[in-house]
């Protein structure tokens, strides 16, 4: 007799032979059936009718070959919590995956979320979410540590005004980290042809790439970004008009009255290829508009960074002349440490040419400057060449 395996939610093999001769003294037939023909169940149905029991009890959780949990978001929203992924494609799980979640699909329908709290490490594989209509991310990762490994190719791209593609509001001390699966290998530089990537849009106005959202900067514990690693891969981040690429959204610090004092803080470049374009009045690395910057260190990897109108490419962003409002708040533009350092980091940073912006420090508030930049430097390895050069096109960086 053949046994037949089937692996339940929680990986235990359950052997239908043994399974077999439980359903065989269970299983009630006619007595009709039997008195006339003398039919007993076929070893084929009972086979059929055990696997079709564990099936009603128990649906199978897919596991990749490293043992992530393998989740679709192309059939249905994805959310992952303290006791485990929700939606998918699988059954819910009963206990957080400890070696994380591998998710592929396609979808313009639905979205990736996970939730605070949550520490987790997620592999995006070739994976492609368009958020355009409704209220929702594309991803949100806020108030959790999140690890993201890129494999093939993914897009995050929303379209929808005052959400994002990829979110994490606030400034806790939770952390985004973003890499690719060849982090960690020593002597790793990355290149187009063997490293993951992610396009990350805000395609509408106040539409984040990477950052905060402005549908939440009203809230303070909400309000702000902080405490992102790229440690590789190859992103490109290109926000909405009036959002920075990589960074805290427009208004994070002061919007209309509404206060709440935040920034963007420590963001961390260690590899990979960065290019972020920001929208209108904000940098590509650092603040949305009126929102200072407290450490952007880069460390490694080849950064491109272009900023909008009255901006830098990496800094605070600007405001219009006619928004006399912010007179009373310089401090929103202020700026400081921005730290350069290693042997082979490459850092292009391009600020708005046709408002003579400088390629890093504050934004300006149409003529005036009245942030105040601070610590601002280049520290290369020992054997290394240093330098910061301003500049307002490519190639007067």
């Amino acid at each position: 007799m053949e046994a037949i395996t089937q692996t339940t939610e929680d990986g235990t093999e359950l052997d239908t032979k043994i399974l077999m001769e439980t359903v065989k003294e269970h299983i009630d037939l006619p007595k009709e059936t039997e008195q006339v023909s003398g039919c007993k169940p076929t070893e084929d149905a009972v086979k059929k009718s055990s696997v079709q029991q564990v099936k009603q009890v128990q649906k199978p959780v897919k596991k990749t070959a490293n043992g992530q949990t393998l989740l679709d978001v192309s059939k249905g929203n994805i959310t992952i919590k303290s006791s485990g992924a929700t939606g998918g494609g699988t059954s819910s799980e009963t206990s957080l995956n400890p070696l994380g979640y591998r998710i592929i699909g396609k979808t313009t329908s639905y979205y990736i979320k996970v939730e605070a709290g949550v520490t987790t490490d997620i592999t995006l594989d070739n994976v492609s979410v368009t958020s355009n209509s409704g209220s929702k991310n594309c991803m949100d990762v806020s108030h959790a540590n999140v690890t993201i490994t890129l494999a093939g190719n993914n897009m995050l791209s929303c379209g929808i005004q005052n959400y994002g593609a990829l979110v994490k509001d606030g400034m806790d001390k939770t952390e985004l980290i973003i890499q690719c699966e060849h982090a960690g290998e020593k002597g790793h530089q990355c290149d187009k042809d063997t490293c993951g990537s992610l396009q990350a849009k805000g395609t509408e106005m106040h539409a984040t790439a990477i950052g905060n959202i402005i549908a939440n900067r009203t809230v303070k514990e909400e309000s702000g970004f902080s405490n992102l690693t790229i440690k590789g891969g190859i992103i490109n981040a290109q926000a909405g008009e009036h959002n920075c690429a990589i960074g805290a959204a427009c208004g994070s610090y002061a919007n209309g009255g509404i206060d709440t004092k935040q920034y963007a803080k420590n963001i961390r470049i260690e590899g990979g290829i960065i290019t972020a374009k920001g929208g209108t009045l904000c940098a590509g690395i650092g603040g949305g508009k009126v929102t200072p910057v407290d450490g952007i260190y880069i460390t490694g990897g080849t950064v491109y960074a272009s900023g909008g109108k009255y901006s830098p490419g990496i800094g605070s962003g600007g405001a219009e002349t006619t928004e006399s409002e912010w007179e009373k708040t310089p401090e929103g533009f202020n700026v400081s440490n921005i730290v350069i350092s290693g042997g082979s980091t490459l850092v292009k940073a391009v600020g708005d040419k046709n408002t003579s912006m400088p390629g890093i420090g504050c934004g300006k508030y149409g003529t005036k400057t009245p942030g105040t930049a601070t610590n601002i430097c280049a520290v290369p390895d020992s054997g290394y060449q240093g330098y910061i050069q301003d500049g307002t096109s490519e190639n007067r960086v």
